[in-house]
C-alpha cells in the first residue's frame, strides 16, 4: 500500500475509492492543520523556486 501524508481536497478520496483502492483518511484539529498546510506551502515555495533556477 503507497502512504502519502498529505493534505487532500476536491473529493480526492472518492476519486480514489472510485478506482477501487482502499483510502484512509484522518480528520485533523486546527494545530495539526495549520502545520500541514504550512508544509504544503514550504513543498510548493521549494517546486515554484526549483522551476525558476533552472530555467
Amino acid at each position: 500500500m503507497v502512504k502519502h501524508n498529505k493534505l487532500v481536497r476536491d473529493r480526492v478520496p472518492e476519486l480514489i475509492q472510485a478506482e477501487g483502492k482502499q483510502v484512509i483518511v484522518k480528520h485533523l484539529n486546527q494545530a495539526e492543520h495549520f502545520e500541514q498546510a504550512r508544509l504544503k506551502l514550504y513543498e510548493e515555495l521549494k517546486e515554484y523556486e526549483d522551476a525558476n533556477i533552472n530555467e
